[in-house]
């Protein structure tokens, strides 16, 4: 056969039993054709292997083929048809015998089939350019991390690993420009801060000329006193509740406090720059000091007043109950009341998923176990119940509360175990 085309490869997609070439191969030797998958999201090659996983047929004229593929690769790669020609030859001439034009035709067209594929794979190589003069350039063994230098000695050319991980030294300079931000923001935090102080510092002291107003507003007769003073104290059970959940939250603040200490070493450095601003503050301090001695004074009275309209409402109080003795599945009209569960065996309360029963968010709801069976809180599927141990009271009038702290995500405090 003639060898006219210089192609030698063919890329396919994935996914497909019979991948149909059309470049030149001898047709003696199906196995010169060779098949490699390459994971599309990553570049990675893996070599195929003939009979196990494909086979090969080339057309009677040595023109094209077919490339039968068993088991059928992912469309997650492709596929790379290519000839890799046996470089051997194992023709044997003799003299005076009838002259084999076929074997030499095969022959000659194997030299230009291996040809071919030696200049595809050069032309794939990194080359000097044509007018470079340098020769026997080497390069050093391969070294983790390290980049290749060229290094200029006089007409001496080499190259050599670099002294540096260049990793390590880009990560280093990442946390240098992080660093620099960090302190960059500590300044600006800084002086966000001072100009707070002194909006502040303004803020009391146009307090201290509406005080008079605010007295008055202030003298409210005792029976509006009173009935807000019942207000109050049913938020004063909410408030309680919620000051649980801020222990917990409390518990991260004091972590990330560590973190903000460790910044606090930087901010200090720029707090001397604030220092002289913080004289002028501390001498306005002084006059607002005073005002604040007016005012706890006027706060006392009102504290007194306070108190005795809290224990009056407190006689007042009342919570509603709602009683079960089965299985229960919280309801939006529970919201604020205490649901008791009184049952000789366990008994499952179900939290709803927001899009079956809208309860808002920020809502409390106070269960009791009422009887020998513990309560098992059961979140929906799509329901989130945060706790510090587990989901089940502990035993008979073990209480507990379901506090909404997100549309579908609950945190449960009180007498509860795993």
């Amino acid at each position: 056969m003639s060898v006219s085309s210089l192609a030698r490869k063919q890329i396919f997609a994935g996914g497909q039993a019979a991948l149909t070439f059309t470049f030149r191969a001898l047709t003696t030797a199906p196995t010169d054709i060779k098949l490699k998958k390459t994971l599309i999201s990553t570049g990675a090659e893996t070599d195929m292997t003939y009979t196990s996983e494909y086979t090969a047929a080339i057309s009677s004229d040595g023109v094209g083929g077919v490339v039968t593929v068993s088991p059928t690769i992912s469309t997650a790669y492709n596929l790379t048809v290519y000839r890799e020609t046996t470089n051997t030859q194992s023709s044997d001439y003799d003299d005076y015998n009838q002259f084999p034009a076929d074997t030499l035709e095969e022959d000659l067209d194997r030299r230009t089939l291996v040809e071919q594929e030696i200049a595809e794979s050069i032309d794939r190589s990194i080359k000097l350019p044509i007018s470079n003069t340098l020769t026997g350039l080497t390069l050093p063994n391969p070294s983790d991390g390290k980049t290749l230098k060229w290094v200029v000695s006089g007409s001496t050319v080499t190259m050599e690993n670099s002294t540096v991980n260049i990793d390590t030294a880009i990560a280093a300079a990442v946390a240098a420009e992080t660093a620099a931000e960090l302190a960059q923001t500590g300044a600006e935090t800084a002086e966000t801060n001072a100009e707070t102080a002194e909006t502040n510092a303004e803020a009391s002291e146009t307090a201290a000329g509406l005080s008079a107003t605010t007295a008055s507003a202030q003298a409210l007769t005792a029976t509006t006193q009173a009935a807000l003073a019942l207000t109050y104290s049913n938020l004063c059970i909410t408030a309680s509740l919620l000051g649980l959940n801020y222990s917990y939250l409390a518990n991260t603040y004091s972590t990330n406090a560590l973190t903000y200490s460790n910044l606090a070493t930087t901010n200090s450095l720029l707090a001397l720059n604030y220092k002289n601003l913080a004289n002028t503050y501390s001498t306005n301090a002084l006059t607002y000091s005073n005002l604040a001695s007016t005012y706890s004074t006027s706060a006392l009275t009102y504290s007194n007043l306070a108190a005795t309209y809290s224990t009056t409402a407190l006689s007042t109080i009342q919570v509603a109950i709602n009683a079960q003795t089965g299985n229960y599945a919280l309801a939006a009209s529970d919201v604020n009341k205490l649901v008791t569960l009184d049952s000789g065996g366990t008994i499952t309360l179900t939290v709803p998923i927001n899009s079956t029963i809208a309860i808002p968010t920020g809502s409390i709801i106070g269960i009791c176990q009422i009887g020998a069976g513990k309560i098992t809180i059961a979140p929906s599927a799509g329901v989130t119940v945060n706790k510090e141990i587990g989901l089940n009271t502990t035993g008979s009038y073990a209480t507990a509360a379901l506090l909404k702290t997100d549309t579908d995500v609950w945190l449960a405090i009180g007498s509860l175990e795993a």
